[in-house]
Formats: structure tokens, sequence, C-alpha cells
């Protein structure tokens, strides 16, 4: 199913799945999947030290 696309916004595919990006966030988005991508991650380590620093509870 794809989703109804609103003038701001644009359709960006990952994987088998699609989804609409409003466009002020479009630059971040794709940045975001270029990392990942490029295998551009942090450790389950370094994640749970700043859950710790910022006071969440791990689940």
């Amino acid at each position: 199913m794809v989703p109804t696309i609103q003038p701001d916004q644009e359709l960006i595919a990952v994987g088998e799945g699609a989804f609409a990006v409003p466009q002020a966030h479009r630059s971040a988005v794709l940045e975001g999947l270029g990392e990942a991508e490029r295998g551009e991650c942090v450790s389950d380590e370094e994640i749970a030290a700043r859950w710790k620093k910022c006071g969440v509870k791990r689940l």
C-alpha cells in the first residue's frame, strides 16, 4: 500500500517498503539512511551509556 503524499512530502523507499517524509525532514532521513547503509552506527554499549546518562531505564 502506498501512502498518500502531501505537497510538502516526498516518498522514500526503504527495502521493500516506502513512507512519506515531510520535506523539512528529508535531508535528515536521507543522512540517516546513508549512515545505516555504510554501517555507521553506535554500539549497544554506547546506546546504554547514553540512556543511563539521560536517566532512561532500559526496557
